[in-house]
């Protein structure tokens, strides 16, 4: 499904984003903030990345029209303004 860089650009906007708060809030030696935050990183990404692997695995988006749109809909038109501030 070509998602390699896609997700691995995501990822790096996440990750960015945490470690971005964890400076502003000086917790560099807080390694529960720390701990938090990539909590926080495995709950936003793994049901997204789980999702791209099956549908990779079963090509399922080609299988019809409505699966398409579905994928296309959970990859490609996420809000990342809403992903920001869930972090």
């Amino acid at each position: 499904m070509a998602q390699g860089a896609n997700q691995g650009f995501e990822d790096a906007l996440i990750v960015t984003t945490l470690i971005a708060k964890i400076a502003e809030e000086n917790n560099w030696d807080d390694l529960q903030a720390i701990a938090k935050a990539f909590e926080k990183y495995e709950c936003l990404r793994r049901p997204l990345i789980a999702y791209v692997q099956e549908a990779t695995l079963k090509r399922s988006p080609h299988s019809s029209d409505k699966e398409w749109q579905e994928y296309g809909q959970q990859v490609y038109r996420r809000n990342f303004d809403q992903v920001i501030k869930a972090l």
